[in-house]
């Protein structure tokens, strides 16, 4: 039998636990506690009140934290996380707790979280052993990329340029490249792309492109 007393445990998203029990200060006595299970879910919905000020903001108290209520034996009567904090002002502060079992994982939505990376120290020149495979099929002219402001809008920009003649035999070539780690996966490139001043063009057979490889070579 798991005994009368009970008590809860908070885990937050960096792994800091926090309790809530009759033994804490009179902020951290989580009142009018109830839980239930059901059949096909288990662990259903648990709920509480907090006697806290609702202006401020508590490190034990953030969306889907995970809450643990245990008997003093450490027996497990409940598990879940938090799914909602409404807070009441009427003689008193309040903050409700109210949590849902493991099962409402079923419910989560699936989303994706983009990453931007603004710092274009990111980008470099091409490696050496892709220079020497470009050198040894005719091109010359490889040049780095350069970072600077695209003058006509002021926003950061990549630059690939070459200097130097533009004539038979010579085939000049420019690369920029951008590590994006080991663990990185990338499904799709984004890009835009613009001629700067009145280039003129002698060979019409010049290209540019964008890809993703899994080395530098």
């Amino acid at each position: 039998m798991i005994p009368l007393e009970l008590a809860a445990e908070v885990t937050a998203a960096d792994a800091r636990r926090y309790r809530w029990d009759s033994n804490r200060p009179a902020g951290d006595r989580i009142r009018n506690l109830s839980f239930s299970t059901k059949i096909g879910e288990g662990f259903s919905s648990a709920q509480g009140q907090l006697a806290r000020r609702i202006d401020m903001d508590y490190p034990d108290l953030s969306l889907v934290d995970n809450v643990t209520i245990f008997g003093m034996d450490g027996s497990v009567a409940w598990e879940g996380r938090i799914s909602a904090m409404p807070r009441e002002l009427s003689d008193t502060h309040s903050i409700g707790v109210t949590c849902t079992g493991w099962m409402s994982h079923a419910k989560d939505k699936k989303l994706s979280e983009i990453y931007v990376d603004r710092d274009q120290s990111g980008w470099g020149d091409m490696s050496a052993a892709r220079r020497a495979n470009r050198l040894t099929n005719n091109f010359t002219f490889l040049n780095a990329p350069a970072q600077q402001a695209d003058p006509s809008t002021n926003v950061a920009q990549v630059s690939t340029n070459f200097t130097g003649a533009w004539a038979s035999p010579y085939k000049p070539y420019a690369e920029a490249w951008y590590d994006a780690g080991p663990d990185a996966r990338i499904g799709k490139i984004v890009y835009s792309w613009k001629r700067e001043g009145l280039v003129t063009i002698p060979d019409a057979n010049w290209s540019w492109q964008v890809g993703l490889s899994t080395d530098a070579k």
